[in-house]
């Protein structure tokens, strides 16, 4: 199995799973994906190709507090 390297944060009322530093997930989705927003209503894209998974890592991520669970 994988490591996804994700942490559990509240977020907008909701409990997300955020990639961490160095997850597979982060820009590792399909190059053909349309999906233009997370479910956090968050711009997709950041980056070169969106990031799998239903939470798109935004560029002040790395400066946010989460709880690894």
């Amino acid at each position: 199995p994988v490591d996804a390297k994700l942490a559990a944060r509240w977020e907008s009322n909701q409990l997300v799973w955020v990639p961490q530093p160095g997850s597979p997930a982060v820009d590792a989705n399909s190059p053909t994906d349309s999906t233009t927003l997370d479910q956090l209503g968050q711009p997709r894209r950041v980056g070169g190709r969106s990031d799998i998974g239903a939470y798109e890592v935004q560029p002040s991520w790395s400066t946010q507090v989460v709880l690894a669970l």
